[in-house]
């Protein structure tokens, strides 16, 4: 057999509680002081002093202390001894007539104030800060009689809200278990104590609970429109376009505007007689895969579909999300929607479907904002270039990509453009030149 292990200084033999059997009656220990603050927070029922005793008196039981503190805590005005335990009547006094005080970085506070962490001193008689006799810690000490002291923050959520300090009278340091049990403790105690004083104010603000409470199911069902309107939103708009459209900051963006823009219609080539020989279903894979594909690729270029209808779409760029040159960005999504809607019709063509696309962009001044009735609004512009480009659009042919001169002009992307002359155009008073776009033709990267 093994020789028998022996504790340096301690007796031989005795029977002593192992570290497993300590922690055990700590943590059971632990567990009565929460049960007993619950008990008496919920008998309290918002109570916040009876609160503040039950969690100081956990926390003097918890660790075997005399005298005790609860301190609050306030960023703009320090701390204030908002309960107190075993605590003589002359440092009780010194401390009441202190009120709200702001502390030495020294003191067991001002670390607490600092770190946030637990502060555990052997002798508070014994540091260099007592003997320059700071006020405070000369009170603790001479007027509360305190030695050895722990102190062990309230926090929640990085916010500082308060402190536990406890003494003893003699020199006779906290254990590390002391500290963890006690800073396990705080925390619990942090929920309970912010619980009681939501409840206190909820009842100074009872008038007001009421009023809330009968306008309850109206702000409710204020909500879920908000919700919807958002949802049905979204379905429109590319989702950081919602965004801005629904932020606060930015409501003016729904009333009626100018603004300078591109304007881009795209359409489906055949798709009356498509519609008129095809079954109903297959009308509808149609069109769900080109609004889908047309949707994904607006967002893509910050464009905004202001309007669908049927085989069409319009979009608006630079509204309401700005670009940096409205014309260069409708030619990168006439070509980006060109590229893969030809795909698509290449698709539908071998299912014996004849469709083709068309686009027509034009850049200039329109009024933009909410158009519509109560529960049926659309977000859309109005001008003549958005005449113009559903006019181009309508002209061009199949793969087409017709762009009025003006948006040509301004375009700075390395793209050429086939130039077609001028064209009597329906609601315009004059002629207006009219350019191609020649996918074949962009050098460079233009995406």
């Amino acid at each position: 057999m093994g020789e028998e292990t022996t504790i340096p200084g301690k007796p031989k033999n005795r029977a002593e509680p192992t570290d497993l059997e300590q922690r055990l009656r700590d943590a059971e220990a632990a567990e009565k002081a929460l049960g007993r603050i619950i008990e008496i927070i919920a008998d309290s029922a918002g109570d916040v002093d009876a609160s503040m005793q039950a969690i100081l008196d956990g926390a003097l039981d918890l660790c075997g202390a005399q005298l005790g503190i609860l301190y609050l805590y306030s960023p703009d005005e320090g701390f204030h001894a908002g309960h107190m335990k075993g605590v003589p009547d002359a440092f009780a006094a010194f401390l009441h007539e202190a009120g709200w005080f702001r502390v030495d970085p020294g003191t067991g506070l001002g670390r607490i104030e600092r770190s946030r962490i637990p502060v555990n001193i052997e002798d508070v008689a014994g540091e260099d800060i007592y003997e320059s006799r700071e006020p405070l810690r000369a009170a603790t000490v001479e007027l509360g009689g305190a030695r050895s002291f722990l102190a062990v923050p309230m926090v929640a959520s990085g916010k500082l809200l308060g402190a536990f300090t406890i003494y003893r009278r003699e020199v006779k340091p906290f254990a590390e278990y002391d500290v963890a049990l006690l800073k396990r403790f705080a925390d619990h105690s942090v929920v309970a104590l912010e619980n009681t004083r939501l409840i206190e104010k909820t009842r100074s603000l009872s008038d007001e609970l009421a009023e809330m409470n009968r306008s309850l199911q109206s702000r409710v069902d204020a909500q879920v429109r908000e919700l919807e309107r958002y949802s049905m939103l979204r379905r429109f708009l590319p989702g950081q376009v919602a965004d801005l459209v629904l932020d606060e900051a930015n409501e003016k963006l729904l009333s009626s505007h100018r603004r300078k823009i591109a304007s881009l219609f795209c359409d489906l080539r055949g798709f009356t007689g498509f519609s008129e020989t095809a079954e109903p279903e297959e009308v509808m894979e149609v069109l769900e895969t080109f609004h889908s594909l047309a949707g994904r690729i607006v967002s893509e270029y910050n464009g905004t579909i202001t309007n669908r209808a049927g085989d069409s779409l319009m979009v608006v760029l630079n509204d309401p999300l700005p670009v940096e040159n409205p014309a260069d960005e409708a030619v990168r999504l006439a070509l980006a929607l060109r590229r893969e809607l030809m795909r698509a019709c290449g698709t539908w063509n071998e299912l014996g479907f004849s469709l083709g696309v068309g686009i027509g962009l034009a850049s200039g001044y329109a009024t933009l904002g909410l158009v519509g009735s109560e529960g049926q609004f659309d977000y859309t512009a109005v001008g003549s270039v958005v005449n113009l480009s559903a006019r181009l659009c309508g002209d061009a042919e199949h793969g087409q990509i017709l762009a009025a001169g003006r948006l040509v002009a301004e375009c700075t992307l390395a793209v050429d453009f086939d130039d077609l002359g001028e064209r009597e155009v329906k609601g315009v008073t004059r002629p207006v030149k009219v350019l191609s776009v020649d996918p074949g033709r962009v050098t460079g990267d233009i995406t």
